[in-house]
């Protein structure tokens, strides 16, 4: 169920729904915390171009991001968006 509100929490990312994100990562982080909180050897090395995102470290930031006032805020980020990885079902 972790990786389902992670997955979900990343489409929201993606499509700019900041709260939404925050949202399902927080959820994704309080069902499974060792499960999302960030990426397996595995994982890191098959993505050692990009460091991979973890859930707690992006939750992390969007909400120290959406305190501040919105012109000052820096929600996308194209580079992490490319370390963020998917759950496939079943993998956790």
């Amino acid at each position: 169920m972790a990786a389902a509100y992670d997955n979900r929490g990343i489409i929201k990312d993606r499509s700019e729904d900041y709260n939404g994100a925050l949202k399902d990562y927080v959820k994704a982080l309080g069902i499974d915390y060792e499960a999302v909180a960030g990426p397996g050897l595995g994982t890191v090395i098959l993505n050692y171009k990009f460091k991979s995102s973890s859930v707690k470290e992006r939750a992390l930031y969007l909400n120290e991001q959406l305190q501040l006032p919105e012109n000052e805020r820096i929600l996308k980020i194209e580079e992490l968006y490319e370390g963020q990885v998917m759950h496939k079902p079943g993998k956790l």
